[in-house]
């Protein structure tokens, strides 16, 4: 029986993909203070777009924090983000670690439990009844790797680690909006 709730879980998680008319992809090149990090997300945007025509799904990169919450905002495209730590140049033992995200942005959502609450009269409404912005979290997979020399040994794996999870992201995606 928990197989069968565990598979249903799954199989809605990934419905919840279907019908986004395209991908932001964001992975910090431009406000990355750490040179690791810099390195990977300007190597993971130069093949991004191999990624995604591999799956002919319309994408964008977004440049900055600024179009990240942008862009999906005016698109309604899905946004796919890199969100990279890494403990300081030069320090060891180095790690790295990363957040893969597909996100969802509704720009009016309102907590369902809203509605079990009656309005309070007069006063403040409740913030489950005021339409929020919100980036809902539909897929992730996370790493870290960690080394008892220099960050910089990271790079490659870290890129090849996105690259990986960015790749699954995408077959997901497509297997639930092409029915391959």
């Amino acid at each position: 029986m928990k197989q069968k709730v565990l598979e249903h879980m799954k199989q809605t998680n990934l419905e919840r993909l279907k019908g986004w008319p395209g991908i932001i992809f964001y992975c910090p090149v431009e406000e990355a203070e750490n040179p690791a990090v810099k390195a990977i997300c300007t190597a993971v945007n130069a093949d991004i777009g191999n990624l995604m025509a591999e799956h002919k799904i319309p994408f964008q990169i977004a440049k900055s924090s600024f179009d990240m919450h942008f862009l999906p905002h005016m698109s309604g495209r899905l946004l796919l983000v890199v969100d990279l730590a890494a403990t300081p140049a030069g320090a060891q033992p180095a790690a790295i670690s990363a957040e893969v995200q597909g996100l969802a942005h509704y720009a009016h959502a309102v907590n369902w439990s809203s509605e079990l609450y009656p309005e309070s009269g007069g006063k403040d409404k409740s913030p489950l009844e005021v339409p929020q912005h919100v980036d809902a979290l539909l897929w992730e997979s996370n790493f870290i790797f960690a080394t008892p020399g220099d960050q910089s040994t990271l790079v490659e794996q870290s890129k090849a680690a996105i690259e990986e999870r960015v790749r699954n992201f995408l077959a997901e995606f497509d297997r639930v909006n092409h029915k391959r």
